[in-house]
C-alpha cells in the first residue's frame, strides 16, 4: 500500500511568536490546516532559519534541539517527523553561517511624528538626537556607534527554501506545503506550479501578500490561511 506523504517547508521566523514559544499548538494547528489538502499517513515538516554560527549550532538550534528530539510521533492517524534543514536536502553536508552577527550601520532615523515630546523625558526623542550625532559623547570613547551596534540576520536561508521546494517538486510526488508570506518565494513557487506539481502555500501573517492576487493564487493548488499561524 502506497504512503501518503507531504512535506511541510517551514520558514521558522516567519511565524508568529504565539506558535513558536507554543510547540503543541504548532503542531496541532498544522496537521488541521494540511489535513484539508488531504488525510496524510506521514507529514514531514523540514525548519528553515540561522542553525549555525560560523560551524556551531545557534542558539536557536540548541533551544529546539529538544522539541526536535520528540518526533516522530502521532496525531490520530498521521505521523508527524520533524528536522532542522542543516543542509540542502539533496545532500547531508551541512552548510554553515547560516547565522551571522554584522556591525550596524547607524543610517537610522526615528519617525518624528512618534515624537511626543520634544525633551528628555521623551525616550523616543532622546533616541533621535542620540542617533544624529552617529557617535558617543564622551572624550573617553568618542566611538562610532556602528562599532558598538550589531544585527543578528540570517543568511542563505531563503535561497535554500527555494532550492528545495524545486528539489521536492522534482524528486517527489508528494504535495508541497510552503508555510510562510514572504514574497521572495513567489517566482519559486510559479517554477513549480508551471510544472504541474501540486503545491500549496499557509499564510502566516494578517497582511495583505502583495503578489497574492496577481502571481499566487491562481497558480497554487491553495491557498490555505482560515487561522493559519496568524
Amino acid at each position: 500500500m502506497i504512503r501518503k506523504t507531504a512535506i511541510a517547508i517551514l520558514d521558522y521566523d516567519n511565524i508568529d511568536e504565539r506558535y513558536r514559544s507554543n510547540h503543541p499548538a504548532l503542531e496541532q494547528e498544522l496537521y488541521r490546516q494540511i489535513s484539508k489538502i488531504d488525510i496524510f499517513d506521514e507529514i514531514k515538516l523540514r525548519m528553515y532559519g540561522g542553525w549555525f554560527e560560523q560551524r556551531n549550532p545557534s542558539i536557536s538550534a540548541q533551544a529546539l534541539a529538544p522539541w526536535i528530539g520528540q518526533f516522530p510521533k502521532a496525531i490520530e492517524k498521521t505521523m508527524l517527523s520533524a528536522e532542522l534543514a542543516r543542509s540542502l536536502a539533496f545532500e547531508r553536508r551541512v552548510l554553515p553561517y547560516t547565522f551571522r552577527k554584522r556591525t550596524r550601520s547607524t543610517l537610522i532615523t526615528v519617525d518624528p511624528r512618534q515624537i511626543h515630546k520634544h525633551d528628555e523625558t521623551c525616550d523616543i526623542y532622546r533616541l533621535q538626537q542620540l542617533l544624529s550625532k552617529q557617535r558617543c559623547d564622551s572624550p573617553l570613547c568618542g566611538k562610532p556607534f556602528k562599532d558598538a551596534l550589531l544585527v543578528n540576520e540570517q543568511k542563505l536561508i531563503d535561497t535554500m527554501i527555494c532550492a528545495d521546494l524545486i528539489y521536492y517538486s522534482q524528486s517527489t510526488d508528494w504535495p508541497i506545503i510552503l508555510v510562510s508570506s514572504d514574497d521572495d518565494f513567489v517566482p519559486a513557487l510559479r517554477l513549480i506550479k508551471n510544472q504541474n506539481k501540486k503545491v500549496y502555500v499557509l499564510h502566516t501573517k494578517n497582511e495583505s501578500y502583495r503578489y497574492r492576487m496577481e502571481y499566487v493564487e491562481n497558480d497554487c493548488d491553495n491557498i490555505l490561511q482560515e487561522g493559519m499561524l496568524v
